[in-house]
């Protein structure tokens, strides 16, 4: 087994639907900030199983962490 796999996960709703991350491990956070002209969005983790499938992806929390960026 190949432990040097990526996880893609969606981002659905928000500035960045349609989007997607990339991360190493097998573990993802339950929420995450992304970083978008010059603001924290945070997605948090969606999961939603049925009979017979899974859905997963990072949901929007309408959640924004202003920055103050010096220039």
């Amino acid at each position: 087994m190949n432990k040097d796999h990526n996880t893609v996960i969606s981002l659905v709703g928000g500035p960045l639907c349609g989007t997607s991350l990339t991360m190493k491990e097998g573990r993802l956070p339950n929420s995450v900030p992304v970083f978008n002209n010059g603001k924290f969005y945070v997605y948090n983790l969606f999961l939603e199983q049925g009979k017979d499938w899974t859905t997963l992806h990072y949901e929007y929390s309408n959640e924004i962490i202003e920055t103050f960026l010096k220039n």
